[in-house]
């Protein structure tokens, strides 16, 4: 495999210390934005704030695990690369169903299915990816984008008389969409990278000046909270539905689609010598995101899948090291002990979240 120019640190280097954490951080900045996935399902299925609070950092351990798969070196499980998961929009409707039919016990349950769904498709992927035509894959990055923009709108719609949006809903998320839109088109390096973060951000800055964020609120949720304190595991059950069994198969075959051609690209950006996809290094890939979507119910968390923002990053940066997989995986670990920084996002306001 050759390096290509772009590319500072090849998949088997070993980048210096200060790059492989800075690069870490960046990584975990950029899967935190996708957090808003199990926030929404949490909020929706009106779970107390203590046990979002605690789903979010579970939702850290599992986010953990998926990219220690994917970074193994060796064995029948990962694709051998620095490929973070994220939370995503694939399992969004699915997820949002099983809230309305059995509360989030239900989701966490059909979760684990569709993550055994997927570890078994991957196991005659080389086969069936013959009969996937481009063009489905297509369409199911279409569905899912109406899916959040649908969701997106409830969040903004629902409380309001009428349908309507108040008037300093529509100010902050007008702000938080700006910024984030501006960013993305007229700026360029770490802005234009993490525009959705700096969005988000001037979004809390504007809900607290129009009053959807309190003082109170950060004190309770951020300030008030330990250092370091253990999720609870206390809340956590699960249930099936066979009513639910093709949404979320669906959501399983969509996700190995998706792994398919993040893998694909990370296997491109870092071999100035690629040709063809490596089958089964893609199948391994889809092995390990299907078990870590069934650890992730298991956790009572949300479905993910390999993150397509992680490889852009990668691709941006230049570095590609497989290593720091396992860097990502340990600062992931310690966040789901800090309850305070998670508390960061419990207390997001719909706005924003939209």
């Amino acid at each position: 495999m050759k390096k290509p120019a772009t590319i500072v640190y090849g998949a088997e280097e070993r980048p210096p210390g200060l790059v492989t954490l800075v690069s870490g951080v960046q990584h975990v900045a950029v899967i935190a934005i996708f957090m808003v996935y199990p926030l929404v399902l949490g909020r929706t299925a009106g779970a107390p704030a203590a046990e979002i609070s605690d789903m979010l950092r579970l939702c850290m351990l599992a986010l953990a695990f998926a990219v220690l798969l994917q970074a193994l070196p060796r064995g029948p499980l990962g694709s051998r690369r620095l490929a973070p998961s994220i939370f995503t929009g694939i399992y969004l409707a699915p997820s949002l169903l099983a809230v309305k039919l059995g509360g989030l016990p239900l989701v966490w349950g059909m979760t684990i299915f569709a993550g055994l769904c997927e570890a078994v498709l991957a196991q005659f992927w080389v086969r069936l990816r013959t009969l996937i035509p481009p063009e489905s894959a297509g369409m199911v990055v279409f569905l899912v984008g109406v899916i959040i923009g649908l969701a997106a709108l409830h969040l903004l719609v629902g409380d309001g008389p009428g349908g309507s949006v108040a008037g300093r809903d529509a100010v902050v998320t007008g702000i938080t969409l700006g910024v984030t839109i501006a960013l993305n088109i007229w700026s360029k390096g770490p802005p234009r990278l993490f525009c959705i973060l700096i969005g988000m951000a001037c979004g809390y800055i504007a809900a607290a000046a129009v009053g959807l964020l309190s003082a109170h609120d950060i004190a309770v949720a951020v300030i008030d909270q330990p250092l370091i304190a253990v999720p609870s595991l206390t809340h956590l059950s699960w249930s099936f539905d066979s009513a639910l069994i093709i949404p979320f198969a669906v959501s399983g075959l969509a996700s190995a689609m998706s792994s398919t051609a993040v893998i694909t690209t990370y296997q491109r950006i870092a071999d100035a010598d690629w040709v063809r996809p490596d089958m089964p290094a893609i199948s391994r890939g889809i092995f390990a995101d299907g078990i870590a979507n069934s650890v992730a119910g298991l956790l009572g968390t949300f479905g993910l899948t390999v993150s397509t923002a992680n490889v852009g990053l990668a691709a941006a940066t230049g570095v590609v090291s497989r290593p720091i997989g396992f860097v990502v995986a340990a600062i992931l670990v310690v966040l789901a002990f800090q309850p305070n920084l998670i508390g960061i996002l419990v207390i997001m306001p719909p706005p924003v979240m939209a």
